[in-house]
């Protein structure tokens, strides 16, 4: 399938309408300014009490709400959490995060997010490469980044992670997270309650973890690569594939040509798309 095959459209006032949905939820429910007030903040961070940072939410692009040849295109991408110390992250905050990604290009992004950018490249019918052309879609008449068109999900909205940032980490990075069953347990019901406001139809699961933790939450199995899923009302085709940052030779974010990325990944999606498009 080539990109010129595909008719792309976007509703970005019903994007909108999505976010303030969840702007509601997350201030009512998980915290509001620098107030935490999700009801299991205490048994969390008793669960993991060092090196715990509350409050990460979740990347939402403008253009997420997307038709593909005339059906329905919501793509989500779902990671374990942030892995950062930077509390209190709005919708908006973890937004121009992802915006900056965008600006710095392939090969100033981590890992994580370069498995992220060839994961849509392909799900827009282009090949995994390091061009920067290759990000942008003409979206009527607008040229938009490949990141405005889907959302970037953690599982988790709290990082606990196994060891203090160090000094010369930067506050934002990313870090390996050490969360617990009680963390994991807990934060199921935000993640279903997004997934319920954002009707992702297409879920990209990076990482053994997620499709573990989503399992235990009812949402699939933790055996099968491609499978749909429930949230609520809604429904889903879900893919499983290793983190991008994973070791050789599940790795797909170090470049633009990994095998696991061209032999597996690759085809997984192309196969998904047009089954979507069907």
């Amino acid at each position: 399938m080539k990109i010129d095959e595909m008719e792309i459209r976007s509703d970005p006032d019903r994007t909108r309408q999505r976010l303030d949905a969840l702007d509601q939820y997350f201030q009512s429910e998980v915290f509001h300014g620098e107030k935490f007030v999700c009801k299991c903040c205490s048994k969390c961070t008793e669960s993991h009490p060092k090196h715990f940072f509350k409050g990460q939410l979740h990347h939402v692009g403008t253009h997420y709400d997307l038709r593909a040849n005339g059906r329905p295109f919501r793509i989500a991408i779902i990671g374990q959490e942030d892995g950062s110390s930077w509390e209190f992250q709005t919708l908006e905050d973890r937004r121009c995060r992802i915006r900056k990604s965008a600006a710095n290009g392939f090969a100033k992004r981590n890992p994580h997010m370069r498995g992220t950018t060839s994961a849509l490249r392909l799900i827009f019918g282009r090949e995994p490469d390091t061009d920067t052309g290759g990000e942008f879609l003409s979206i009527g008449g607008q040229r938009v980044h490949l990141f405005e068109c889907f959302v970037l999900i953690n599982f988790l909205l709290c990082s606990a992670l196994a060891a203090a940032p160090g000094s010369e980490r930067p506050r934002h990075g990313a870090a390996r997270g050490n969360s617990t069953p009680v963390m994991r347990a807990n934060c199921a019901t935000h993640l279903r309650k997004a997934l319920q406001v954002l009707e992702p139809n297409l879920i990209i699961a990076q990482g053994v973890g997620v499709s573990k933790w989503m399992a235990a939450a009812g949402m699939g199995t933790s055996t099968k690569e491609s499978e749909e899923i429930e949230f609520g009302a809604g429904r889903a085709l879900m893919l499983k594939f290793s983190h991008p940052a994973a070791r050789f030779p599940l790795n797909w974010g170090t470049s633009a040509s990994t095998p696991y990325l061209l032999e597996t990944v690759k085809p997984t999606i192309r196969s998904a798309v047009a089954r979507l498009l069907q």
